[in-house]
């Protein structure tokens, strides 16, 4: 289960469940499975724009690797964890 934010997304009929988020680089393998899963789970495009480098304060190291993956869950597209990677995608 994905949770209850993106299963009561994904009920409001949305082709995309898109996040902007700050995550310390330990949790961003666990970032990415919880993307994978709600596209899978909901079959819907997910986006997710992760804040990369250091805030100057609470996070020295902060996840990057924003990325786009499909409503099968395949990965369409990724950044890395370098402060300025962009990603790009588009939804068909």
């Amino acid at each position: 289960m994905t949770g209850q934010h993106a299963t009561d997304t994904a009920a409001a009929g949305v082709d995309a469940y898109v996040a902007g988020t700050l995550k310390p680089d330990t949790l961003a393998d666990a970032q990415w499975d919880r993307a994978r899963a709600i596209a899978v789970e909901h079959g819907l495009w997910v986006a997710v724009a992760s804040f990369a480098g250091s805030t100057g304060e609470g996070f020295t190291s902060a996840a990057g690797r924003s990325a786009v993956w499909s409503p099968t869950g395949d990965l369409v597209a990724s950044a890395g964890p370098e402060v300025g990677a962009v990603v790009r995608a588009t939804f068909a």
